[in-house]
C-alpha cells in the first residue's frame, strides 16, 4: 500500500507531504507527541478506499470498546463471527486462552479493567483474516505478564500480513525490528516518510 501525497490532509492546518510504502511486515510510526499521528490514523480510517483497494483492512483505535448495554465478551465474538465473513471465532477463543483471558467470556464488556479491554480489542481486531492491520498504541494499559505475549503475537502476525502500528514506548517495540515511518513537523508542512 502506498501512501503519497494525497492533497487531502491537514494537521494544524499545516498539509501533511507524505511518501512511503506499508508492505508485508511491521511498521511502526513514530514522532514527537501533538505532530498528528493519531489524525493521520483516523485520517486513513474514514479514506481508506482512497488508499486500498480491493484489499481488507481493519483498525484498532486507542480508545476503549464502550458498549452502551450490558454486552458480553461472548456476544461480541459471536456478532462479529455472525457479521463479518472474515471474522473467525474459534481464533478469538484461542486469543482469549493464550492471555489467559478466558474467566472473561461472560463478564459485560464495561466491566473490564484498561488492560483487559485494550486484549479484547486486540483479539477481535486480529482473529479478522484481512490483509492490513492498523493500530494506534496498543501496548497502552497492557501489564508486564501479557506484554511479552501481545509482542509475540505482533511479531507472528507480521510474518504473514502487513501491520501499521502507532505507539509512544517505541522502546517496547526494538526488539521486533520494525520499519521506521516519521512524522515532523517542519515549518509550511508535516512530513512522513520511510527512514
Amino acid at each position: 500500500m502506498k501512501i503519497k501525497n494525497s492533497k487531502l490532509f491537514f494537521v494544524n492546518k499545516l498539509p501533511v507531504n507524505s511518501d512511503f510504502v506499508i508492505c508485508k511486515g511491521l511498521s511502526l510510526l513514530t514522532g514527537e507527541n501533538g505532530v498528528g499521528k493519531s489524525s493521520f490514523f483516523n485520517f486513513v480510517k474514514a479514506n481508506r478506499s482512497h488508499f486500498i483497494k480491493n484489499q481488507k483492512i481493519a483498525f484498532m483505535d486507542q480508545f476503549p470498546l464502550s458498549p452502551i448495554n450490558d454486552v458480553r465478551v461472548c456476544d461480541a465474538i459471536d456478532l462479529l463471527s455472525r457479521g463479518l465473513t472474515h471474522f473467525y471465532y474459534e481464533d478469538a477463543l484461542l486469543l482469549l486462552k493464550d492471555f489467559q483471558l478466558e474467566y472473561l467470556v461472560d463478564r459485560p464488556i464495561r466491566q473490564l479493567s484498561g488492560g483487559e479491554n485494550q486484549l479484547l480489542k486486540f483479539i477481535l481486531l486480529v482473529s479478522q483474516n484481512v490483509d492490513y492491520y492498523f493500530l494506534d498504541e496498543p501496548l497502552q494499559y497492557i501489564d508486564r505478564s501479557r506484554l511479552d505475549v501481545l509482542k509475540k503475537k505482533i511479531q507472528n502476525l507480521s510474518y504473514e500480513k502487513s501491520i501499521f502500528l502507532i505507539e509512544h514506548r517505541i522502546e517496547l517495540l526494538e526488539d521486533l525490528n520494525p520499519k521506521r515511518v516519521l512524522m515532523e513537523n517542519c515549518a509550511s508542512e508535516v512530513r512522513l516518510y520511510g527512514v
